[in-house]
């Protein structure tokens, strides 16, 4: 009697040319500097779109692009502010000492590296 083994595998995801895996996602980091919304064309155009951070700490009222609405936030001492009255519509982070609270208001001309997160 001859039998056949079958073994039932999940091949390991693979990430596109130019994206790390890390904890089962995908994500582009840019090598370049644009607008906010230069960068969120260019993730369309990779099959992603801007990465979406989940946070713990109550923020205002923000939207991630996926037009949910950002309850809570990393944010720094006295962030969100639109400093000097300008529009800081966008956020950006920032390298500091306090890792987890390095979010600041900008303006979303203003260009700045970006991560695209693909969808699962």
């Amino acid at each position: 009697m001859i039998s056949t083994l079958y073994v039932n595998f999940k091949a390991s995801k693979q990430c596109p040319q130019g994206f790390v895996l890390f904890n089962s996602h995908c994500y582009y980091f840019s090598l370049e500097k644009k607008s906010w919304n230069d960068s969120r064309k260019d993730c369309k155009e990779r099959g992603a779109d801007l990465v979406v951070i989940e946070t713990e700490e109550k923020q205002g009222t923000w939207f991630w692009v996926d037009e949910s609405q950002l309850d809570v936030g990393y944010w720094s001492d006295g962030e969100p502010n639109s400093y000097q009255g300008k529009n800081e519509d966008c956020v950006h982070t920032y390298r500091k000492k306090d890792a987890l609270n390095n979010w600041n208001d900008a303006r979303c001309n203003t260009s700045w590296y970006w991560v695209c997160e693909k969808p699962e």
